[in-house]
């Protein structure tokens, strides 16, 4: 295996499996009951949350372990009626043995969204410093791509998807970035919500590729009438990888998490979905 190559499978999996691994997703109470048709706000109108998360790694190869503390910010403006535009930033310090890293990550979002669907585009940054990195040659590492997302809702469902394109620069490499994100959120009452996300990433660097399928399953619970949401999960992360005619398992990650979200403009978690911020990009 040439250094070029060798270099190319550590830094992907490096960036697929450390940086933006923990997906949760949005907040808040309406005064009502179950499945509330909640309504659209008069603009312009703003909402958002701040929250703050833990992820551990319990099924890795090797027995590997590893903590991930998330600090993540969105918002949503709307100006018009129908017009949306959302910005995240996020930051993390992620450890696994000795070693550590710190990815800080942003992303903007600008959608049309009505009662009935959600479609607009997005850009993502996500920036990773590692020292251990520096001795294969740079301690960053930059994700960014761009694409296209889009949602359907009913009362008590929501159905998405987002697909985008983009580089990772580390060193002298720049990997193609192909990701591609189906997702769907059920909701038992408006605060009480069930989330399931499969993501695909595709990485690809001359003779060398691999990929990363991910599958994320999130409960969502905010009290009655409370600015607070509590949400837990799982996540499963299976990658693999190929130079030239050779091709290779890199293992499965099993990583839970949890954390909790402070919201303001909306009274629910749906409210939140359907009047404030609507996407997650796992920052």
């Amino acid at each position: 295996m040439t250094k070029v190559s060798s270099s190319f499978i550590f830094i992907f999996t490096t960036v697929s499996l450390s940086l933006p691994v923990v997906a949760a997703d949005l907040v808040p109470p309406l005064a009502g009951g179950v499945y509330e048709d909640v309504y659209l706000h008069n603009p312009p109108h703003t909402a958002g949350y701040v929250q703050g998360s833990y992820a551990g790694l319990v099924d890795a190869p090797y027995g590997a372990t590893g903590d991930d503390w998330t600090v993540k910010g969105s918002i949503n403006f709307n100006p018009e009626r129908y017009v949306n535009l959302q910005a995240d930033l996020g930051n993390s310090w992620k450890s696994s043995g000795a070693l550590d890293a710190q990815v800080l990550s942003w992303a903007v979002h600008g959608y049309y969204r009505d009662r009935d669907f959600a479609l607009g585009a997005f850009f993502q940054d996500a920036n990773l410093h590692a020292g251990a990195l520096g001795y294969l040659g740079d301690k960053n590492v930059r994700d960014y791509l761009g694409g296209l997302e889009g949602a359907y809702f009913l009362p008590n469902n929501t159905f998405y998807a987002r697909v985008g394109y983009g580089k990772v620069e580390w060193s002298d490499y720049s990997p193609d970035h192909l990701m591609g994100v189906v997702g769907f959120r059920h909701y038992f009452t408006d605060n009480v919500r069930f989330d399931v996300e499969g993501d695909f990433n595709h990485l690809s660097y001359e003779s060398a590729e691999a990929d990363v399928r991910s599958v994320i399953v999130t409960g969502n619970y905010r009290p009655w009438a409370k600015p607070v949401t509590f949400f837990a999960g799982y996540r499963f992360d299976d990658a693999d990888a190929s130079i030239s005619d050779y091709s290779f398992g890199l293992g499965g990650t099993g990583t839970v998490f949890g954390g909790v979200r402070l919201s303001f403009g909306s009274d629910s978690i749906k409210d939140e979905e359907r009047s404030g911020p609507m996407w997650n990009v796992g920052l």
